[in-house]
């Protein structure tokens, strides 16, 4: 069984051709020094998350990228 990776926006298959996902995510640290503890800074919880996706979509398919642009202008 072979499946094709698909990215879906708003429940709506967007094919991109060579498909990387990257997700990161920062932590907001606060300094600790001067308390009793042996750290000097501790992580004041999970910030945002952000998913970045990247692809190729073919000269011959314009209306992928049209709609890629009206989902995200969309409110």
């Amino acid at each position: 069984m072979t499946s094709i990776p698909t990215l879906a926006l708003n429940g709506e298959a967007i094919l991109l051709k060579n498909m990387r996902v990257t997700v990161s995510q920062q932590f907001q640290d606060k300094d600790q020094s001067g308390q009793t503890s042996a750290t000097t800074k501790s992580e004041q919880g999970a910030k945002g998350k952000e998913l970045r996706i990247s692809g190729e979509i073919p000269f011959k398919n314009p209306e992928i990228l049209k709609r890629i642009f009206e989902l995200a202008s969309a409110t």
